[in-house]
């Protein structure tokens, strides 16, 4: 995981939102990975 998005995690401590980050890291990652 990138610092920015330990960052943006940081800055954002609801569980919607931190739901929401997840999911468009996992999905970055996976359009990144392949």
């Amino acid at each position: 995981m990138s610092r920015t998005a330990l960052a943006a995690v940081g800055q954002m401590p609801t569980g919607a939102n931190a739901h929401r980050l997840i999911v468009a890291i996992r999905y970055a990652t996976k359009s990144t990975i392949g």
